[in-house]
C-alpha cells in the first residue's frame, strides 16, 4: 500500500514537472509573438511567465506536502491496525491455551467423577479405552506410512483419515469425561470429514492387491460408514427437524450394506439351503475366497444383523419423523437424559470403530500388523462394537429404556407424506438463491459512482495525487 502511494505520487509529480518544463523552454520567436500580442516588452512577458512558474512550483510543493501528510496518516493507521491485530492474536492464543488447560483439567477430574456404575461402567471403559488405543496407534502409523498414491484423492483420504480420528476422540473425551455432547459445528465437520474420506477411498481401491473377499469387505465397511452419516443426521434432527430430508437419500447405502452383508451369509450357508436358483452361486462369486471359520461366521452374522437393524431403524424414523422418533425419550426420561445426549455421538463412534478397522486391514496387507491380532480386533470392535455403541446409554444408566425410539404414538400417516410440503419449502431456499444469481447476472445493471451521495465520497491520498495531476495540467495550459 505504501509503495503504491509513493509510486503514484512520484509518477504524478514527474509527469506534471515534465509538462511545465517543456512549456518553460519557449523559443525566442514565441516570446516575441506573445509580447506583440499582449503589447508588452519581451522582458516583461518573461518575468510574468517566471512568476507564474514559481507560483506553480509552490503549489506543487504544498500539494506534495499534503499528500505526504495523508500518507503518514495512512501509515500510522496501518501500524495501529497491525498492532491491534497482533494483540488480538496474542490474546486469542492465550485464551485458547487457558481454555485447553481448563478442559484437560476438567476431563481428568471427570474421568473419575463420571465413571458409570456397575458392569456398564466396566464395559464402557474397556471398550472405549481399546478404541482410543487403536485410534492413536492408527494415527501414528498414518504419519509415517508411505502412500502409494500422490493424487489429490490420496492426499484428501489420508488427511481426512487423521481428522476423523482426532475429531471423534474429542467427542469421546466430552462424553466419557464430561458427560456432554459437542455442538453443531462439530457435527457438521464430522459429517463432512467422514463423507470426504469415504468418497476419496474409491479411486484408491485400484492400488489394493489383496483377495477379492478382502476388497468386498472394504466396500462393505465403507457402506456401513456412509450409512452411519445418515444416522448421524437422524441424531441431530433432535435439534434441527429439517435434517429429516437430508436423511432420506441415505436409504440407498442402508439397503446397499444389507445386500453386501447378505452375500457373506449366503456364501457361508450349506449348499442347497437357498431355494432361489443361482442366488448362492452369485454370492460366492462376489465374495470369492471367504473362509468358513468361527471368526468369519461371527462377524458375518453380526454384520448382517446390524444391517437388518439399521434398515428397520431407518424405516421407523422415516415413518415417525424427528418429533415422533425422539419425542417419547424427550418427554418421559426425567433428569439427565443419557439416551438423547449419547444419541448425538453414537454414529460418530460407530464410524470411527469401523474406519480404524479398515485401516488396520491395510496395515495387515503391508505387514505392519499381525493378521490374527487384526482379526480379533475386527470381531471385538467392528462386529460387537456397534452393538455396544447402539446401547451406549444403557452402559451409562441401565435404568433407561432399551429402545425409546419405538415407544409412544406412531400416528396413522407417515411423516414423509404428511410433511411433503416441508420438502418444497426446503428446496425453495437454494432455488431462490439460484434465481437471484441468474437475475443479477442477466438483468441488473452494475452500480456506478454517480449514484453515490456526495457526502459519502471521502478524499484519499490517491484522490489527492489525481487532483495534483489535474491542476498541473491546468497550470500548463495557463502558461501556454
Amino acid at each position: 500500500v505504501a509503495g503504491g502511494i509513493f509510486a503514484a505520487l512520484a509518477v504524478g509529480i514527474a509527469d506534471s514537472l515534465l509538462e511545465i518544463g517543456g512549456a518553460a523552454f519557449l523559443t525566442g520567436a514565441e516570446i516575441e509573438g506573445q509580447a506583440a500580442y499582449e503589447k508588452k516588452g519581451p522582458l516583461e512577458v518573461v518575468g510574468e511567465d517566471f512568476d507564474l512558474f514559481n507560483r506553480d512550483l509552490r503549489f506543487l510543493e504544498r500539494a506534495a506536502e499534503r499528500a505526504e501528510k495523508a500518507a503518514e496518516v495512512d501509515f500510522q493507521a496501518a501500524e495501529g491496525l497491525v498492532a491491534k491485530e497482533t494483540i488480538q492474536i496474542e490474546n486469542w492464543f492465550t485464551n485458547a491455551i487457558a481454555s485447553g488447560s481448563q478442559w484437560i483439567e476438567a476431563c481428568s477430574r471427570g474421568l473419575i467423577k463420571y465413571h458409570a456404575e456397575g458392569l456398564g461402567g466396566l464395559i464402557e471403559d474397556s471398550f472405549m479405552g481399546l478404541l482410543v488405543a487403536v485410534s492413536v496407534y492408527s494415527l501414528y502409523q498414518m504419519a509415517f506410512l508411505r502412500r502409494k498414491s500422490n493424487s489429490w484423492s490420496g492426499l484428501a483420504h489420508t488427511a481426512t483419515g487423521a481428522m476423523q480420528i482426532v475429531t471423534v476422540l474429542y467427542a469421546i473425551a466430552e462424553e466419557r469425561c464430561l458427560r456432554e455432547s459437542p455442538g453443531p459445528v462439530w457435527a457438521v465437520f464430522t459429517f463432512a470429514v467422514f463423507m470426504v474420506n469415504n468418497i476419496t477411498m474409491w479411486p484408491l481401491l485400484k492400488y489394493f492387491k489383496g483377495t477379492e473377499v478382502q476388497r468386498v469387505l472394504f466396500k462393505l465397511a465403507y457402506s456401513f460408514i456412509i450409512s452411519f452419516q445418515g444416522i448421524h443426521a437422524i441424531a441431530w434432527s433432535i435439534k434441527y427437524e429439517w435434517l429429516y430430508w437430508i436423511v432420506m437419500p441415505f436409504w440407498f447405502y442402508s439397503v446397499k450394506k444389507l445386500a453386501e452383508s447378505s452375500d457373506n451369509i449366503f456364501a457361508l450357508l450349506p449348499d442347497g439351503t437357498i431355494p432361489i436358483e443361482g442366488l448362492q452361486e452369485a454370492a460366492r462369486r462376489r465374495v470369492k475366497g471367504i473362509k468358513n471359520d468361527t471368526p468369519t461366521l461371527v462377524y458375518s452374522i453380526l454384520n448382517f444383523g446390524g444391517a437388518v437393524f439399521d434398515n428397520l431403524y431407518m424405516a421407523v424414523y422415516t415413518w415417525r419423523g424427528p418429533a415422533g422418533f425422539w419425542g417419547w425419550s424427550l418427554d418421559n426420561i426425567p433428569g439427565v437424559n443419557d439416551h438423547l445426549r449419547t444419541g448425538l455421538v453414537k454414529p460418530a463412534f460407530g464410524s470411527l470403530t469401523i474406519s480404524v478397522l479398515v485401516f488396520l486391514a491395510t496395515l495387515v496387507y503391508r505387514k505392519k500388523v499381525d493378521k490374527n491380532t487384526a482379526l480379533a480386533l475386527n470381531v471385538v470392535l467392528a462386529s460387537i462394537g456397534p452393538w455396544l455403541i447402539l446401547y451406549y446409554h444403557k452402559l451409562v444408566d441401565f435404568s433407561e429404556p432399551w429402545q425409546p425410539e419405538i415407544m409412544g404414538e406412531w400416528g396413522s400417516t407417515p411423516y414423509l407424506i404428511s410433511h411433503i410440503s416441508d420438502l418444497s419449502a426446503l428446496l425453495a431456499v437454494p432455488l431462490a438463491f439460484i434465481g437471484l444469481k441468474a437475475l443479477s447476472v442477466g438483468t441488473i445493471t452494475p452500480a456506478v459512482a454517480e449514484v453515490l451521495p456526495e457526502a459519502t465520497i471521502v478524499e484519499t491520498t490517491g484522490e489527492a495525487v489525481a487532483d495534483i495531476a489535474s491542476r498541473a495540467g491546468d497550470i500548463t495550459q495557463t502558461i501556454r
